[in-house]
């Protein structure tokens, strides 16, 4: 009875820091998404940039 108990006890200690693991986790991976799209997005502009900057050296009369 009082292994069971103190088992109980253990369990109960242990499910608030798996709270908060999952928690910080979960914004760890939000934050990290967020991060990754506005990488993509800022690499997307530059590849833009790029382009535009190769045509006008390619064919500067077409401006």
């Amino acid at each position: 009875m009082r292994e069971d108990l103190e088992r109980r006890k253990n369990i109960a200690m242990i499910i608030p820091q798996l709270g908060f693991l999952l928690g910080t986790a979960i914004i760890v991976a939000v934050v990290t998404r967020m991060n990754y799209r506005k990488l993509k997005q800022q690499n997307t502009n530059e590849i833009k940039i790029t382009e535009v900057e190769v045509a006008e050296v390619l064919d500067p009369e077409k401006k």
